[in-house]
């Protein structure tokens, strides 16, 4: 009871301890990604990037405590802002935009979960590979 909560406040707004995770990856992983109009995309990703790698210890944890899909359902709204505001690919089919942006979301957990290198000018490319993608689909 140390920080003025009991059980019962708690299990108000969480389910359970992997609810709290979920809610702690969501806001952490938002908030240090929300879109940002005076950024390039260059820079989101190198920003992306540094988070990555300074917290995987935590998103690790986090994908070991709850579902793959979990994670994603909280990733896939950042990432899709990201994708229509930096790459203003709002007519596009849903179906593909959804496919990429689970696509990214699974990129991401794989580098997480394998402790791969993440190598900026690939994934550079890549992001103005699906935009050529999305845009052929407008």
């Amino acid at each position: 009871n140390s920080g003025n909560m009991n059980r019962q406040t708690f299990y108000y707004h969480f389910q359970d301890i992997y609810d709290v995770v979920k809610w702690i990856f969501r806001e952490d992983f938002s908030s240090q990604l929300a879109f940002c109009e005076d950024e390039t995309i260059e820079e989101w990703i190198d920003a992306a990037i540094e988070i990555l790698q300074e917290n995987r210890a935590f998103y690790k944890r986090v994908l070991e405590s709850v579902s793959r899909e979990a994670v994603i359902q909280g990733m896939a709204p950042i990432i899709a802002a990201q994708i229509e505001q930096r790459l203003q690919v709002y007519e596009t089919d849903e179906f593909v935009k959804r496919f990429i942006i689970r696509s990214i979301c699974h990129y991401i957990l794989d580098v997480i979960e394998n402790r791969d290198v993440i190598k900026r000018e690939k994934i550079i490319t890549t992001v103005y590979g699906i935009k050529g993608l999305l845009i052929n689909c407008q």
